[in-house]
């Protein structure tokens, strides 16, 4: 068993799983603070505190809490020391977190664990405020059996770029989203940690890729 810290980004966070499960799993430390991040030690904080409670379901994780100054071995935040946020890196943010501990790639099967709700007759809808293709029309995927995962704000946001408001679905915490998710048909959405969390429970993704920044890519998804 090891011990290992991330910084902030949910998502990257769920990216770095399968990396913790290849090297056997272990405690999990969430570090608030960050030099992308300077001053937001509270909010990330509440962030950390809504994500634990999936954490805590994954079988290869004996612990999970907010650093507080404990000593740990792998730091996995070495993967910002790859090409991660290169401009135009085609390498999955998961593969990054095995390059940078030394480890080749591997191909990896769903990694997250969620109970799931009954299954949806509904297509989950995510799409956070960053990480945009300006060229995408949203109007053209919309059916009207889809189902909002988001803040309100993000849903208003999301309800003016496609011209229709979807029903917004506010989870308490990633567990409950990840329940979601993993009972819906197909999710869509762009970089974000709903994402993240469909691609780890190894849903089929129809995903909106930024033309900078399209690392989030891999296993099963088809490009909006």
């Amino acid at each position: 068993m090891k011990i290992f810290k991330h910084r902030c980004k949910l998502g990257d966070i769920i990216y770095s799983l399968p990396v913790i499960k290849h090297m056997g799993g272990g405690v999990l430390y969430l570090d608030p603070d960050s030099p992308h991040f300077p001053n937001q030690h509270d909010i990330w904080v509440e962030r950390f505190q809504w994500l634990i409670p999936l954490l805590r379901r994954q079988p290869y994780i004996e612990h999970v809490k907010v650093w507080e100054g404990e000593p740990y071995e792998v730091d996995l935040d070495d993967y910002m020391k790859t090409t991660h946020l290169t401009k135009g890196d085609r390498v999955s943010i998961v593969d990054n977190h095995f390059i940078a501990q030394g480890f080749e790639p591997v191909p990896y099967n769903p990694w997250l664990h969620a109970c799931g709700m009954s299954r949806l007759n509904a297509t989950i809808v995510a799409n956070s405020n960053n990480h945009h293709d300006p060229e995408l029309d949203w109007r053209k995927y919309i059916k009207g059996n889809e189902l909002f995962v988001g803040t309100e704000k993000e849903a208003d946001e999301f309800a003016d770029r496609c011209e229709h408001r979807l029903r917004n679905i506010v989870c308490e915490n990633a567990l409950q989203l990840a329940e979601i998710i993993k009972g819906a048909e197909i999710f869509m959405g762009n970089q974000s940690l709903p994402l993240a969390i469909a691609l780890g429970l190894g849903k089929r993704c129809l995903v909106e890729e930024t033309p900078l920044y399209p690392n989030c890519i891999m296993g099963n998804y088809v490009k909006l």
